[in-house]
């Protein structure tokens, strides 16, 4: 069983990686873009800085969400 426990673990490390690689490569993208665009659309860049902000505090209250409902299941399963 503790096998079967290491190999789990060892692939949802690879896919948080390739998640979280993913995350960081597009948001670096988003910048690069909102920079360009600061040069030459000021208005479009505004607009869109809204929508990646919004979008960023979406992500973070679903964070803290998960992290709330995992504490929960982590208690319950100790008790049970």
């Amino acid at each position: 069983m503790r096998g079967e426990a290491n190999v789990l673990h060892f692939k949802t490390e690879a896919q948080f990686n390739i998640h979280r690689d993913n995350m960081i490569k597009a948001y670096d993208e988003l910048l690069k873009m909102l920079t360009a665009l600061d040069r030459t659309d000021q208005e479009v860049k505004e607009k869109y800085s809204e929508t990646a902000s919004m979008i960023v505090e979406n992500m973070a209250k679903s964070l803290k969400v998960c992290r709330t409902n995992l504490s929960i299941d982590t208690t319950q399963s100790e008790r049970g």
